[in-house]
């Protein structure tokens, strides 16, 4: 069994990741710019939800939760990334003595 991470993996998962935390970030932005009498529908929409049942309000606590949730994805990812490094250059170190 080989505990290797193709690099093409790490790389996609890591595009997948930013996108993901792009995105969540625009959701953001855009939900925070709405103000009243704005339509919801399109950013509703693009946020997979209901657009009947969402008030500005709402959108903004969904858009604030899913970015949270995006951030710390994207930290745990980096801290997974960090993690690997260390262990790779530990390997290096102990075979090169």
């Amino acid at each position: 069994m080989s505990t290797t991470i193709k690099s093409s993996t790490a790389e996609n998962t890591a595009m997948s990741v930013g996108a993901n935390m792009k995105s969540a970030e625009q959701n953001l932005l855009d939900a925070y710019r709405l103000k009243e009498g704005d339509s919801l529908t399109e950013l509703a929409k693009k946020m997979g939800l209901d657009n009947g049942s969402v008030t500005i309000r709402s959108l903004q606590l969904i858009a604030e939760q899913r970015f949270q949730t995006a951030s710390q994805t994207l930290n745990i990812f980096s801290g997974i990334m960090d993690k690997i490094d260390q262990l790779k250059q530990r390997l290096i170190n102990k075979f090169s003595t």
